[in-house]
């Protein structure tokens, strides 16, 4: 086995790789933006316009809030009762627009359970009726029915309201109202329908 001698050139990894010469170093291969001098340069500048932002981060945002809010712990409520809060008509609405939604998304998967039964001949659509005719089954129709209706005329209030029509005061609140006693009379009709 021959041995290399020490006078055999060896190439360096910077001289190996195309367009990084060995005299000029790495960065003189790098865009002028992503220089070493450029980047701290941009990173000094950067930490002077936020050095009050950065300050506070370093001493911790807690104890600066509480320097802001100072005093004001006091007043606040201990404890919140949500039931004696009178909640205007329009905030009513939105709430029953995410219950509504809720109650869609948990029925249907039942409901489609018992289409799929009643499709499936004769004897299992009478069998999926019977079920659907008990005092649980019509409960659950009635639920899911005020559920698709106050859902669908609370959405179309809410694509009127992003159109802009609506928006005044006095008609939010009316149209909210009208929202919740339209889902009411559609549910009562159902029950009515199905008794």
């Amino acid at each position: 086995m021959q041995e290399q001698s020490s006078s055999s050139p060896v190439r360096s990894t910077a001289a190996a790789a195309p367009g990084i010469l060995p005299s000029r170093g790495i960065s003189a291969s790098l865009h002028p933006s992503m220089r070493p001098s450029t980047c701290f340069q941009g990173l000094t500048s950067l930490l002077g316009k936020y050095a009050f932002t950065l300050f506070l981060a370093v001493i911790g945002v807690k104890s600066g809030l509480d320097f802001l809010t100072m005093g004001t712990h006091a007043q606040r409520p201990v404890f919140l009762n949500l039931f004696a809060i009178r909640l205007p008509p329009t905030a009513v609405t939105s709430i029953l627009h995410r219950i509504s939604g809720t109650l869609l998304f948990i029925a249907l998967p039942p409901l489609l359970y018992f289409l799929d039964q009643s499709l499936r001949g004769p004897e299992e659509f009478e069998a999926t009726m019977g079920q659907l005719g008990s005092t649980p089954g019509r409960l659950f129709l009635v639920v899911a029915g005020w559920a698709f209706f106050h859902h669908l005329a609370a959405g179309l209030r809410l694509l009127l309201l992003d159109l802009g029509r609506g928006t005044e005061f006095a008609l939010a609140r009316r149209t909210a109202v009208g929202v919740s006693v339209f889902a009411a009379a559609a549910a009562v009709v159902l029950a009515l329908v199905l008794i």
